[in-house]
């Protein structure tokens, strides 16, 4: 004879698997930074491109040309930032609602009064 699962059951584990999902974007958020970087050494790049083209560089001229180059590593830095505090407080999160859902082992209780 099998037995119905219990409601129960199934509200916990559709709980745990809304938390997995959750502490994966979690995870995927906090790397962010690696995005920022990888923004930060393209602008950069744009950056010493438009200087090396220009004949004579000007500050006039710099600001002209690599205003693309500083706006691109500036702000995919601060996003990269961003994502990751987020994307960190995120998986933190849901790693603790995960482990509060968790079934307490029966071995691990204490019998007795361990200080007594």
């Amino acid at each position: 004879m099998s037995q119905a699962p219990r409601p129960e059951s199934d509200e916990r584990a559709r709980l745990r698997r809304k938390w997995r999902r959750i502490l994966i974007v979690g995870i995927a958020l906090s790397l962010g930074p690696l995005l920022g970087i990888l923004g930060l050494a393209l602008g950069i790049g744009i950056s010493f491109r438009a200087i090396e083209a220009s004949p004579a560089p000007t500050p006039a001229a710099l600001q002209a040309a690599n205003s693309k180059g500083l706006w691109l590593f500036v702000l995919s830095a601060a996003l990269g930032m961003l994502s990751g505090l987020s994307g960190a407080c995120l998986a933190l999160w849901s790693y603790k609602k995960l482990r509060a859902l968790e079934p307490a082992p029966d071995a691990l209780e204490p019998t007795a009064e361990p200080w007594t």
